[in-house]
């Protein structure tokens, strides 16, 4: 059964990794990577708001792989390591603190857990983020801790700073759960080596200093030290952000008169009293210690996470829910042990249980996504059409670098603070004028605010579904029509006529093919031809694109125009 259950696993993960739904973040990661490879310095060259450890360690495979449209698949392939690196981390974890069964079981129950599966499959800094976390978990379950165990601890713990600020959180939530573990101690009158836990903090804390050191001395000789600064730090922290907002820190859902802001107080004497009965009720205490430490590391995450923080989503829950899966696997098993000695129930029914779990996860996880349904394929046509239509040197406006290999003529990526701080006036919304300024050609209106997206829909016409080049829309054509238009953005230009030829005069010129215009108003006199004309940056028009390759209800809009 345990092996049935490891061959599932494995395929949907090859399932879900080739076909899950491309993520917001997951273009915003790769263009960042990109970046690394074309000799650029994030937050001085370009925005972006995480620790730089997971981009510049994959920077060098997506050099290798170079431009191309399919490249969110080799990159999410190479996720596939740090998922294996997790689940033998849960082993170990489970292993160590409960039975070898009980550590099978929960590598089981994490690789199957919906959240984890799917999000684990994407190509995002939190992947990297968790594995660091439950290897640090594995690291301070395993015995005995010595001064080196520690400095290894703080070590991995320092990598994970460099991988996401939301460390933070986790190295409170230990040194929640170790100053408890202490603590109970104390209470039982046990004796405690305070000369060992001064020696262990010491070279944690040595050991979690190395790499954010090593990255802020790194962007401080660079010269990046302030725009470093104020994009991992000063840009996340926004006050009224998201959940700070709701003074009440109010949820609507179960338990729904509980204010959010209660549960991580109300979770306390819980917490400890379980804790106090992780330590009492082994036999072996330094095991039973180990147990209540990982169980309030883990309630310290969640319910701090759960109450205070500002923008809760699925990936926040990465650290914590393996963790969870090996409380539920040590459970069954433990279960499935007394029966066995007691003769409650037939061992079968156990198995079953542990089974059903599985099973039951799947479910869920099918009914987000079915793993053999592509749904990743419309960022890669997306991508693919983007790179026909450019050249390396040209600007895309894009929401959070979904055209990855391309350069954006606005500084910031437009994800949630970034809004949110043009919302409030923060940040300007300068982005026609830059548009403007470079020249950019080709834009996108996913997630632009509402100045940038009415100059875009005004001054650029769609090509499909997300791509916007510069031009205009003149209407019904017929022979000897005066058709005036204004442009903004100073670039080579040509006219499409129902994908047919047209002939004309072009501000009083004979037009004979693409031609570069100013900004500004322009006339084009209609000799022969009937039907529907934009004007189009040239260069689309050239590679195969037009506006009339739009859906036929787009195309009955603009005739009925």
């Amino acid at each position: 059964m345990l092996a049935l259950c490891l061959a599932a696993l494995l395929a949907l993960k090859i399932g879900y990794t080739l076909n899950y739904r491309a993520g917001s973040d997951e273009p915003q990661h790769l263009h960042v990577a990109w970046g690394w490879t074309q000799g650029m310095l994030p937050y001085r060259d370009f925005f972006d708001n995480h620790t730089p450890l997971f981009h510049l360690l994959y920077s060098p495979l997506l050099k290798w792989l170079g431009e191309r449209a399919d490249i969110l698949i080799p990159m999410r392939l190479a996720m596939l390591p740090l998922f294996f690196v997790s689940l033998g981390a849960v082993y170990r974890i489970g292993a160590t603190l409960f039975s070898r069964r009980a550590g099978a079981w929960a590598v089981i129950f994490a690789g199957l857990w919906p959240n984890f599966l799917l999000i684990t499959s994407e190509f995002r800094t939190d992947v990297l983020w968790t594995t660091l976390w439950l290897v640090a978990i594995a690291v301070l379950a395993g015995r005995p801790f010595t001064v080196r165990r520690a400095f290894v601890l703080g070590a991995v713990l320092g990598a994970a700073f460099g991988v996401s600020l939301k460390t933070s959180l986790m190295v409170i939530a230990l040194a929640l759960a170790l100053s408890t573990v202490l603590t109970i101690r104390l209470l039982a009158r046990a004796k405690v080596g305070w000369r060992n836990i001064g020696l262990w903090i010491a070279a944690g804390l040595a050991g979690m200093a190395v790499i954010p050191a090593a990255i802020a001395i790194f962007f401080y000789e660079k010269g990046a030290w302030r725009p470093f600064y104020y994009c991992i730090i000063r840009h996340n922290t926004l006050p009224a952000l998201g959940h700070w907002s709701d003074k009440a820190f109010h949820v609507t859902w179960f338990p729904p008169s509980i204010p959010s802001a209660w549960w991580f107080p109300l979770a306390l004497p819980a917490m400890f009293i379980a804790a106090r009965g992780f330590a009492a009720c082994h036999g072996d205490i330094s095991r039973g210690l180990r147990r209540a430490t990982v169980f309030l590391a883990a309630g310290f995450f969640y319910f701090p996470l759960r109450s205070y923080w500002p923008l809760i989503t699925g990936q926040d829950f990465l650290p914590v829910e393996p963790l969870l899966c090996i409380g539920v696997a040590a459970a069954v098993v433990e279960f499935e042990n007394r029966c066995a000695v007691r003769r409650w129930v037939q061992p079968a029914f156990c198995s079953a249980l542990l089974a059903f779990i599985a099973v039951t996860e799947i479910g869920f996880a099918f009914l987000h996504q079915l793993p053999w349904r592509n749904k990743s394929v419309e960022f890669t046509q997306h991508l693919e059409a983007t790179l026909r239509l450019t050249d390396p040197c040209d600007l895309v406006m894009d929401g959070k670098g979904e055209t990855i290999f391309r350069n954006r003529p606005f500084y910031y990526a437009l994800e949630d603070i970034t809004r949110t701080r043009i919302m409030r006036g923060l940040i300007p919304d300068d982005i026609p004028e830059r548009l403007v300024a470079t020249r950019t050609c080709v834009a996108s209106t996913s997630r632009l605010p509402p100045r940038a997206m009415k100059f875009v829909e005004a001054n650029y016409v769609q090509l499909n579904k997300s791509v916007r080049v510069a031009g205009r829309y003149l209407g019904e054509g017929r022979p000897g029509k005066r058709m005036e238009f204004d442009l903004v953005i100073p670039a080579r230009y040509a006219f499409d006529f129902d994908n047919k030829q047209i002939a004309g005069t072009l501000d009083g010129v004979p037009y004979t093919g693409s031609r570069f215009l100013e900004a500004g108003h322009h006339e084009f006199q209609i000799e022969s031809g009937r039907g529907i004309v934009y004007v189009v940056w040239a260069q689309a028009l050239e590679r195969g694109f037009s506006p009339e390759d739009l859906n036929p209800m787009a195309k009955e809009k603009h005739h009925a125009e």
